[in-house]
């Protein structure tokens, strides 16, 4: 038996984690993108805030942005 694999765990969880962490990467990069392509057409200090929220809580500063904060920029336009 390999001394690396767990018995207790499938190997299942561990692609399941790690692709729940791959999809968080990639929803916080994209908000990431999406907050700096709106801070272009409406300078403020909000986006630096929603830039850190999205840092520091990456999923649900994602949602919110997209939830929440894109929809209120583009009604102030």
């Amino acid at each position: 038996m390999d001394p690396q694999l767990n018995p207790l765990i499938p190997a299942w969880t561990d692609i399941a984690w790690s692709s729940c962490v791959a999809a968080a990467v990639v929803l916080a990069i994209l908000a990431l993108v999406s907050i700096a392509r709106m801070r272009r057409r409406a300078p403020g200090y909000g986006d630096l805030l929603w830039g850190a929220l999205v840092v520091i809580v990456p999923v649900f500063g994602a949602i919110a942005w997209f939830v929440v904060g894109r929809r209120r920029h583009v009604l102030q336009r």
